[in-house]
């Protein structure tokens, strides 16, 4: 092994460890010795390990208010306007209106944990929600 290069060993939760030290990773060369646990000696393996390239969407999820007998229309339109974020008063309306003559309106589409978040929040100023629609 080169001057520059050394070699060490430690035990570090009962198990042997080898590996060298070296200032130029260039003269660092693979070895074939196995790897040691207190006692007993493990063959080395060459595997080489392969990252999954599965790419998931997040779970995106509707937010749905619900009409119902007890909620103004000025209710429905402040809560809007506070708690969804880049809610205009004028499109807080639209769907306040659209509440009340379809029965329901999508207030809010987008990452399931920011729809569980207006979901609760509009839930908790009274508002008559319908449950959490996955897209």
């Amino acid at each position: 092994m080169n001057t520059a290069a050394k070699a060490a060993h430690a035990i570090v939760n009962n198990m042997w460890l080898e590996f060298v030290v070296a200032e130029d990773i260039s003269l660092i060369k693979p070895t074939r010795s196995g790897n040691k646990t207190m006692g007993s000696e493990i063959p080395s393996q060459s595997a080489v390990l392969e990252r999954n390239n599965l790419t998931q969407n997040y779970p995106e999820a509707r937010v749905i208010v619900l009409d119902d007998n007890v909620n103004t229309f000025n209710h429905v339109v402040s809560c809007l306007t506070r708690i969804i974020p880049g809610m205009s008063e004028e499109r807080a309306w639209e769907l306040a209106n659209l509440v009340d003559s379809e029965g329901a309106a999508e207030v809010w589409r987008g990452p399931l944990e920011q729809a569980e978040l207006y979901h609760h929040q509009l839930l908790s100023e009274g508002l008559t929600m319908a449950p959490i629609e996955r897209c």
